[in-house]
C-alpha cells in the first residue's frame, strides 16, 4: 500500500526510495549484497502508523535512512503538555509533488532525480515543509541527498532532527571495521560504558544482547563534512556517509549486536536522544521561525576494494590532524 521508487544506476548499486515514507531509504544492495537493515516490520504503509509511546517500533522498517523528528528525537516523553512517542512522526508521513526524473548533467552525465516534499504540520502549531531532492549519477556509486526544512507558518516551532542511517549484514559482522570521524566517544548507558573502549568494532549476534549508544565529538574535514560508515573486508565492500555538521553538531553510534536485530546505526542529529523535554530543559533544544530555512547536505558513497578504504582512512586521519 505503499508509493516506492527503484533506481540502479548500472555500476552495481541499487536502491529504493520510499515516497510513502518522507522520502527514505528502504533496502540498498551494492554489487548483489545488502547494504541495509531491514527491520523485522518490514514495510509498513504510513497509515498503521501510531504515535504512542514506544508504539512507533512497530513500524521502524528502518532501511538505509528513517529521518526522525522533526517534534522529538530519541525517547517519548511529555513536553508542555504534549505527548510525544520516539523519534516524532516525520518518517510515517507521505510526499507529496513526488517528481522521478532523469536528466543530463553539465558534462553529459545522466543522473536519476527523484524529489518530494514532506508536510509536518497540525491546526494552531507548527507549519514546516521537509523539501528532499535525491540525485544518482550513472555508474558513480555515490547518491546525493539534499534536506530544505521550511517554517512556513506563523509559530516558532521545536525542531529535532535525526537521520537514522541503518547498516545490516553482510556489511557488518564480527569481521566489519568501523569508520568514524570522531575526536572522543561517550557512552549513554552503564552497559554501553562496559564496551566503550570497542566503540569501532563489532562482535558476532548474541542472544538477548543489550543495544549500545554512544554520542560521538565529530570531526569534519574544511568544508565542513564529517565521515561515517563501515567497510566488509571478506568482499570488499562498504559505505560511508559524509554530511554537513553546521546545523547537526550531534552524532550518535547504535550498536545492536543482538541475534535476531543486528545493525549498525549511524545518526547525525541536531540534539541528543534523551527527548524533547530534556533538551527543553538542559537548553540544547533547537526551533524554527516563521520564514526560516534550514539546510542539510548528505554524500553515500558505496566502497568498492582497498583502494577506496585506504582512501577513506586517510580522509579521516587528516580530518583528525586538522582537529
Amino acid at each position: 500500500g505503499m508509493r516506492a521508487v527503484d533506481v540502479d544506476n548500472g555500476t552495481g548499486l541499487c536502491f529504493t526510495v520510499l515516497a510513502d515514507r518522507a522520502m527514505d531509504f528502504g533496502r540498498v544492495t551494492f554489487q548483489g549484497k545488502n547494504i541495509s537493515f531491514l527491520s523485522p516490520c518490514g514495510y509498513v504503509a504510513p497509515q498503521y502508523y501510531d504515535n504512542r509511546r514506544l508504539e512507533w517500533l512497530k513500524s521502524f522498517t528502518a532501511g538505509l535512512l528513517t529521518t526522525c523528528g522533526l517534534d522529538n528525537i530519541g525517547m517519548c516523553c511529555e513536553d508542555e503538555g504534549e505527548e510525544l512517542g520516539v523519534h516524532g512522526r516525520i518518517s510515517n508521513m507521505p510526499a507529496e509533488q513526488v517528481s522521478c526524473r532523469l536528466e543530463r548533467e553539465a558534462d553529459g552525465t545522466p543522473a536519476a532525480v527523484i524529489s518530494g516534499v514532506v508536510r509536518h504540520a497540525r491546526i494552531y502549531k507548527e507549519n514546516l515543509l521537509l523539501t528532499r531532492e535525491i540525485r544518482c549519477r550513472y555508474g558513480e556509486n555515490v547518491i546525493a541527498m539534499r534536506d530544505k526544512i521550511e517554517n512556513i507558518g506563523v509559530n516558532e516551532a521545536p525542531l529535532m532532527r535525526l537521520y537514522h542511517f541503518n547498516l545490516g549484514y553482510p556489511l557488518i559482522d564480527e569481521d566489519a571495521e568501523v569508520l568514524i570521524s570522531s575526536a572522543g566517544v561517550m557512552p549513554k548507558s552503564d552497559f554501553a560504558a562496559k564496551y566503550a573502549g570497542e566503540w569501532d568494532r563489532l562482535q558476532a549476534p548474541t542472544p538477548g544482547c543489550e543495544e549500545m549508544c554512544y554520542y560521538h565529538d565529530m570531526l569534519c574535514d574544511e568544508k565542513g563534512f564529517a565521515i561515517a560508515g563501515a567497510y566488509q573486508p571478506k568482499s570488499g565492500i562498504g559505505a560511508v556517509i559524509r554530511y554537513d555538521v553546521s546545523t547537526l553538531g550531534h552524532f550518535v553510534q547504535w550498536k545492536m549486536m543482538a541475534e535476531g536485530d543486528y545493525v549498525l546505526g549511524l545518526e547525525p542529529a541536531n540534539a541528543h536522544i534523551d527527548g524533547r523535554d530534556k533538551a527543553r530543559v538542559d537548553g540544547t533544544l533547537k526551533t524554527i521561525r516563521p520564514g526560516e530555512t534550514v539546510e542539510s547536505t548528505f554524500y553515500i558513497q558505496m566502497l568498492s576494494g582497498e583502494n577506496d578504504l585506504r582512501t577513506v582512512r586517510e580522509e579521516i586521519q587528516a580530518i583528525r590532524k586538522r582537529g
